[in-house]
């Protein structure tokens, strides 16, 4: 008799793969069956049709189950970078990923945010805040905020007509540019507390 009803098999089928489908069909629908293949075998060592009945059936059926579900992905990032001063939310500006999986912000939108002003000609670019100011190069991972050298983890670039700036620069480089405001920390994902072990 079949430990699940057709309609449960049916929903694991549409989960799983042909395999996994192929060995819940063999094993769950006619056990007494699945091992038919294997008398001469089992009649050579003696209790392997014993030990297949009561321990293979179980493993299998967990490891074609498992097969046929795949594991969670790693949570996506945000969409937008968070901008904070200690009053509150400054704004929030689009994360921009570029083909080779890097990071990056529009300099005219961090632009906006921050009230300031972009100015760029050729390969060279100036964001003023104030009367702070950064200047980057283009393809060069640094950034010199006034007149500190600060290296980043990639360069500023140009994107669909526009500046792009690392995101990095958010954490290392707008402090110093715009005191008081920098990048809110993404939400880290509660770790398990470690036991404390006793002495």
């Amino acid at each position: 008799m079949p430990f699940l009803s057709d309609a449960a098999l049916g929903a694991l089928c549409a989960t799983g793969s042909a395999l996994t489908w192929a060995l819940i069909n063999l094993l769950v629908r006619s056990p007494s069956k699945s091992f038919v293949a294997m008398k001469p075998i089992a009649r050579m060592a003696g209790t392997l049709q014993t030990v297949m009945g009561r321990l293979g059936f179980g493993f299998l059926l967990v490891m074609a189950l498992l097969g046929g579900f795949p594991l969670p992905a790693p949570a996506a990032r945000p969409d937008t970078v968070e901008l904070r001063s200690g009053t509150g939310s400054v704004g929030r500006l689009p994360r921009v990923v570029v083909d080779d999986g890097g990071s990056y912000v529009a300099a005219e939108k961090l632009t906006a945010l921050l009230k300031g002003s972009w100015s760029a000609k050729g390969s060279r670019a100036t964001l003023t805040v104030g009367k702070r100011s950064a200047q980057f190069v283009r393809d060069q991972p640094r950034v010199v905020v006034q007149g500190q050298p600060i290296a980043l983890d990639a360069a500023a670039r140009m994107g669909s007509g526009t500046w792009l700036i690392p995101e990095d620069f958010l954490v290392k480089g707008l402090p110093k540019l715009a005191p008081g405001i920098a990048a809110a920390p993404e939400p880290r994902k509660p770790t398990a507390a470690k036991p404390v072990q006793g002495g």
